[in-house]
């Protein structure tokens, strides 16, 4: 078993077996009644794209790529990894770059390469980085059999019907612009008594993007305000974009018992990146949790903060085949200052 010694910011809910139905207390004219429902965060309702390595085109100097894919279902987050760890490929998108009312959600994963310039960050020129399609969280449609409320032990309880999941996922998106040479952040907010179950950030014209810097430093949970998404970008470049911060909100249910309530939860812990190299944090969920989501971000506002930048945020996968690679998020990040910014993962 691996040792995981930094345990950082991730979504986990426990999990339920499909099938199984728990009994959940109503109202009636009788008085207290027992309801029956079956989960609707069922596992099964969860699927998740493969994993298909693809080379960058050129092994040296500066070159651009973007990974995307899509959901048959709902979206919820995605994750973006490098499967050799290469510290000076930069991501500069981990998020949905379409917008609300679109007809087809993609999450996008960009990323830049390019020689290292930096002192204390070892040069890796001569590999090529393999970066893989998204991995995807996507939800999929309950059957309505899967929300009807039944009378436990055959009482005549009035039991209510428990909404639709999906129906209460929703999106909330921030634009701003990202100038030339110029450290920019864009945060989306959750609205009301909703829960931010996760996030992404994504740069909106690809075409402006190659041949050019756009670097991401953060992607997560923001440290002032819990239910906003947070991204941050540094452009040392010529080059101009949009920036898209969206955060995916699960709102109250309508009507019907919430059977979500107290089984999403996060785990969080702060710990600082190394000055002039690159630091990786590792979050596992706790048997019988499922890993929705995480969050990569740095929580300082001086300016050497300014020029970490990203090359890993998602799933980790492991080389033996055998572990299940959906419990594990992983962050990376390279510092090429001398300072030592928190880090909360």
């Amino acid at each position: 078993m691996k040792n995981y010694p930094h345990i950082g910011i991730l979504i986990c809910f426990v999990a339920a077996c499909g099938g199984t139905s728990s009994p959940v207390g109503g109202g009636s004219d009788a008085g207290i009644c027992q309801c029956s429902y079956r989960d609707p965060l069922n596992v099964s309702h969860f699927i998740r794209r493969p994993i298909f390595p693809v080379a960058f085109d050129a092994p040296k100097g500066l070159a651009n790529r973007r990974t995307s894919g899509s959901c048959t279902g709902t979206m919820i987050g995605g994750s973006c990894e490098e499967i050799n760890f290469i510290p000076d490929v930069h991501i500069s998108s981990v998020g949905i770059h379409t917008l609300i009312g679109q007809s087809h959600s993609r999450w996008a994963c960009g990323w830049n390469r390019f020689r290292v310039r930096h002192a204390g960050i070892a040069s890796n020129r001569a590999a090529v980085p393999l970066v893989p399609d998204p991995q995807l969280t996507c939800y999929v449609a309950q059957d309505q059999e899967d929300v009807q409320g039944i009378p436990v032990d055959d009482n005549e309880c009035d039991c209510p019907d428990v909404q639709l999941l999906q129906n209460r996922i929703i999106r909330i998106q921030q634009q701003e612009f990202l100038g030339p040479s110029q450290f920019a952040r864009v945060s989306a907010q959750c609205d009301g008594d909703s829960v931010l179950i996760g996030g992404g950030c994504a740069l909106m014209d690809w075409e402006q993007e190659k041949g050019k810097e756009f670097n991401l430093s953060r992607s997560g949970f923001s440290p002032d305000q819990p239910d906003s998404w947070d991204c941050a970008w540094n452009n040392p470049s010529s080059g101009r974009n949009r920036m898209l911060a969206t955060a995916v909100c699960l709102n109250p249910p309508d009507h019907g018992p919430d059977l979500t309530q107290g089984r999403i939860f996060w785990v969080e812990e702060q710990m600082q990146l190394n000055s002039q190299g690159a630091t990786t944090f590792r979050a596992a969920c706790e048997p019988g949790h499922l890993l929705i989501g995480g969050s990569c971000m740095i929580d300082a506002d001086d300016s050497s903060s300014h020029y970490v930048t990203m090359y890993h945020h998602g799933i980790e996968r492991f080389d033996d085949g055998k572990s299940d690679p959906f419990h594990i998020w992983r962050c990376a990040w390279n510092n090429p200052t001398t300072r030592t910014p928190m880090a909360i993962v």
